[in-house]
């Protein structure tokens, strides 16, 4: 009869706590849209190294640059332009839903190099016209869905830590997300590429729940953080 008590008291104990946490995940329910003014963006560090043949490798990987003018190359997707110790890549694209992208990244150099060989730090990022931002809905049995409407991706499951697929227009894109409720209107959560961490970052809610801070870092670099805001819609 003990054995049972225990057991039901563990099983309202447990009840208590998933619904509380339903509740809470819910002040997230809405579609927000990232403010750039009230952001601070910073990219990863940039490494650029040459070998002895001559090729040009980008944090470690060999990417192919092709000249364009005097101090600026096309490198895959950017475009990228040196001036004294400060560089620039430039990146005009679509996202996946067609619509257009745009990120300007300047870097200043660190320590020391020459030309484009060195240690490059991100000082300014921008985003120009660039939409970004989701929607999240919590259904009555703490289902969470985090749609990002741009990526045409969907994270679907509740915030208890547990990881949760990164689905694409194609399926699991081999990314996940882990999502914790740490006290009203505060989460953590940590992302994984390949079952590795790649990022982790917390979201704060502000007291009238109309905006959403997201502090956000790279595993490899975590004293470099950026500080991205998010404005809920009104309508």
């Amino acid at each position: 009869m003990i054995k049972v008590a225990a057991t039901l008291l563990a099983l309202l104990l447990y009840a208590s706590v998933h619904a509380k946490d339903e509740v809470l995940a819910a002040v997230l329910d809405g579609r927000w849209t990232y403010n750039a003014a009230r952001s601070v963006q910073v990219d990863p560090d940039l490494e650029i190294t040459s070998t002895a043949t001559g090729s040009v490798l980008l944090n470690g990987r060999t990417a192919a640059w092709t000249p364009l003018a005097a101090g600026s190359w096309q490198v895959e997707t950017s475009v990228v332009t040196l001036h004294d110790d400060t560089l620039t890549r430039a990146i005009h694209s679509k996202l996946p839903d067609g619509s257009p992208f745009e990120r300007t990244t300047t870097y200043r150099r660190t320590g020391h190099g020459r030309d484009l060989v060195g240690h490059w730090r991100s000082i300014k990022v921008d985003t120009g016209s660039t939409w970004d931002g989701f929607i999240i809905s919590t259904a009555p049995d703490g289902v969470v869905t985090w749609r990002i409407p741009t990526d045409l991706q969907v994270i679907t499951g509740p915030f208890d830590g547990s990881d949760l697929p990164v689905v694409g227009p194609h399926g699991p894109t081999g990314e996940t997300m882990a999502v914790s409720v740490a006290g009203p209107g505060r989460f953590t959560y940590i992302k994984k590429s390949a079952g590795q961490i790649s990022d982790r970052g917390t979201i704060t809610l502000s007291p009238d729940h109309h905006w959403m801070t997201e502090v956000t870092w790279e595993a490899s670099q975590p004293q470099r953080k950026s500080r991205l805001v998010y404005e809920r819609d009104s309508g």
